[in-house]
């Protein structure tokens, strides 16, 4: 790769492969510099869900999306209903995801989490804050109101105190 440059690498484990962390060295030379770094793959079986908490069928039924908070990493996963096995990765983020509501055309779905709700764009895995960050916590409901521009949401208010829960009418294109 040249200065400044990137390039992608693709890890594929095969069906053999051992479950669970594999730690990867990738060692870099230039002329006589050298510099190395290590990174941490996961490898999960095919029903690979350690906590799965939301659930949404997508059209047609034949798929749904799950949310798992197995760490290190939260994810947003696409299964096969049929075979109820992961057949995607649809995003990965370091917070705690829950509900999930997908929006009108199923282009996209709001992911309510523990530090407020996010819009994830289903064919790039995108994410994108709907609320500011701790307006709303802990999201355990999230459902689109008609015509798909305001949702209500479940959550424990901005200070995370659940003995004070609420529901609030979010405006999805300001996150108020």
């Amino acid at each position: 790769v040249t200065p400044g440059g990137t390039t992608t690498l693709t890890l594929t484990a095969s069906g053999s492969a051992t479950l669970g962390g594999q730690v990867i060295k990738i060692t870099g030379t230039n002329g006589g510099t050298v510099r190395e770094a290590g990174l941490t793959v996961i490898v999960r079986p095919a029903y690979g869900l350690n906590r799965p908490h939301g659930l949404a069928i997508e059209a047609g039924g034949a798929t749904a999306l799950v949310t798992d908070n197995e760490l290190p990493n939260q994810r947003l996963l696409r299964i096969d209903t049929a075979t109820r096995r992961v057949i995607k990765t649809v995003a990965e983020t370091n917070q705690i995801l829950r509900r999930i509501a997908i929006e009108t055309g199923g282009a996209s779905a709001l992911v309510g989490g523990d530090r407020g709700l996010l819009r994830v764009t289903l064919a790039t895995g995108a994410l994108t804050p709907i609320t500011t960050f701790d307006a709303i916590r802990n999201v355990d409901g999230v459902v689109l109101e008609a015509g798909g521009a305001t949702a209500l949401v479940v959550d424990c208010g901005p200070v995370g105190n659940c003995s004070a829960g609420r529901v609030d009418r979010i405006t999805l294109a300001s996150g108020a």
